[in-house]
């Protein structure tokens, strides 16, 4: 599957602008949230990327720092000890300037999303540890033009120019190991 936004300014000023394209990658089974936890730990996620955003405890970024520990997903680890409402920086491109995330479920269910050169963050939501009615079912793993909190720090915030447009695309390969 794949998803194209697009985004043309019709304005007579610089539009900035920045968008998520969400996507759930596993539905977790479970009763209670320690099952529903348990179902997300045996799952693996790769994200490439060389920084981790930093925030505080409202959750507004406030700088980044190199991966290291839990953070560090470029191997492709499990989710276990891992709860994540975070995102990444400074992503891995292939030659093509796209940049992949593969999410990899216990049955073998294998997701990758695969974003263009405007995807510059992941942002990754595990859910881990919340109480069962805000429990969702599945891990939210987001490709992203900007991290959060863009539009007042700049961090690769895109600025459309009068007349321009810019365009993102999203490709989603869903396969079994």
């Amino acid at each position: 599957m794949t998803v194209t936004v697009s985004a043309r300014n019709d304005g007579d000023e610089p539009a900035p602008c920045s968008w998520p394209a969400p996507v759930a990658c596993q539905r977790q089974a479970g009763a209670t949230s320690a099952e529903r936890d348990a179902d997300s730990a045996a799952c693996h996620l790769q994200i490439k990327a060389a920084s981790h955003v930093t925030v505080n405890e409202a959750l507004i970024p406030t700088g980044t720092e190199p991966v290291t520990g839990i953070y560090d997903l470029n191997d492709g680890p499990t989710l276990e000890g891992r709860a994540f409402d975070d995102a990444w920086v400074d992503v891995e491109r292939a030659a093509d300037g796209t940049t992949t995330t593969t999410f990899t479920r216990p049955d073998g269910i294998e997701v990758k999303i695969i974003g263009d050169e405007t995807i510059n963050a992941w942002q990754c939501y595990t859910a881990t540890g919340a109480p069962f009615a805000e429990h969702p079912y599945g891990i939210a793993v987001e490709p992203m033009t900007a991290p959060a909190n863009a539009f007042r720090s700049g961090d690769h915030l895109t600025v459309i120019e009068p007349g321009k447009s810019v365009t993102t695309v999203v490709r989603y390969e869903v396969t079994v190991k």
